[in-house]
């Protein structure tokens, strides 16, 4: 008989604006093993419970899964955020976990999987939060809001994001600038990430998903894997649930393999250019755009000496650009044994 998962609802805040209560549930076998530590991530217009279904089985297949509720999604306060700061509040979730179940997770082997906007803060948590993931499942994602906007596959979401950022891309180009995975692809060549499609895809069209692996193949990056599914196939990765879906149960085979691999830590080179979409977080240091819900910079940094130097490429250094050496909010959890 297949081991029952324990499931718990839990409250948290954000270590970033204090925004709370926010919620997740927290999903796993409880046998006492540590088992990877894994997001699992609702769509841009779902809650926590869309994802019930994922987390019961990625449990079985012995991971530990931590399912929020986006900001301004379910039970979660605050407003909808469309992937800026939300990033960091599944980092929080994620860290509440490790510090509440330590001897049944593994934060060294921390991993996400995502439908549509859950697909694209899997690829926000890669790009943001370069050294934190080990591997990510991201379905027909949203690499970059300022391109979704534009193929208007979901005039109802195009609204959505219109309210929340203040307009169109044309008038609130900065806050689409801080909502894009696709620019800030050279940040992480080093957690596997799968890319789920499929060539019929109207919501999310196909080129979320290609332009951000040519992005990747141009830097040489072979961290990557696309999975498109054809009008032929026997699986399709058509959009929606699992509980809708039925097909997306047979991509647990292909992701699930790197999420349970033995730990293999990365951290970025001592030396070297990152992108910063409305903030990027390393161990040793990060860079925000004000509060990180506005603006793109590219920054290079040395970290070779005990004190980190960062530093905005080309001569204009934005106003709202700040720039933190050392330890930062979230080093504790992604140095933590």
């Amino acid at each position: 008989m297949a081991p029952t998962p324990s499931r718990t609802s839990v409250s948290y805040a954000s270590r970033v604006d204090g925004l709370g209560p926010l919620y997740a549930d927290v999903v796993f076998v409880p046998d006492g093993t540590r088992k990877p530590l894994t997001a699992v991530l609702h769509g841009f217009h779902g809650s926590r419970d869309d994802v019930a279904a994922d987390t019961d089985a990625l449990a079985r297949l012995g991971l530990f899964c931590v399912a929020p509720d986006m900001r301004g999604h379910g039970q979660s306060a605050g407003a909808h955020d469309c992937g800026a700061l939300q990033i960091c509040d599944i980092v929080d979730a994620l860290h509440m976990a490790a510090q509440t179940h330590p001897a049944e997770c593994d934060p060294q082997r921390v991993n996400a999987v995502g439908y549509s906007g859950g697909g694209g803060n899997v690829l926000s948590l890669a790009t943001k939060f370069p050294e934190l993931l080990q591997a990510g499942a991201a379905f027909f994602g949203i690499s970059d809001y300022e391109l979704w906007y534009r193929t208007a596959g979901r005039p109802d979401c195009n609204q959505t994001m219109a309210r929340a950022l203040g307009g169109s891309p044309e008038e609130a180009p900065e806050r689409y600038a801080a909502r894009s995975a696709l620019h800030a692809v050279r940040n992480n060549p080093h957690a596997t990430l799968h890319l789920f499609w499929d060539e019929e895809e109207k919501d999310c069209p196909p080129l979320l998903n290609q332009w951000f692996l040519e992005a990747a193949e141009r830097l040489g990056h072979i961290n990557v894997r696309a999975h498109m599914s054809r009008a032929a196939d026997a699986i399709r990765w058509r959009h929606g649930y699992r509980t809708g879906v039925p097909d997306l149960y047979a991509a647990d085979a292909i992701f699930t393999p790197d999420f349970l691999a033995p730990a293999h830590p990365w951290r970025v080179p001592e030396c070297g250019v990152l992108d910063a979409c409305g903030y990027v977080v390393t161990t040793r240091f990060a860079a925000w755009l004000g509060d990180g819900t506005a603006g793109h910079a590219r920054v290079h940094y040395d970290t070779s000496d005990s004190r980190p130097v960062v530093r905005p490429e080309g001569a204009t250094v934005p106003a709202n650009l700040r720039l933190m050496s050392g330890p930062t909010l979230f080093s504790g959890f992604l140095d933590q044994p």
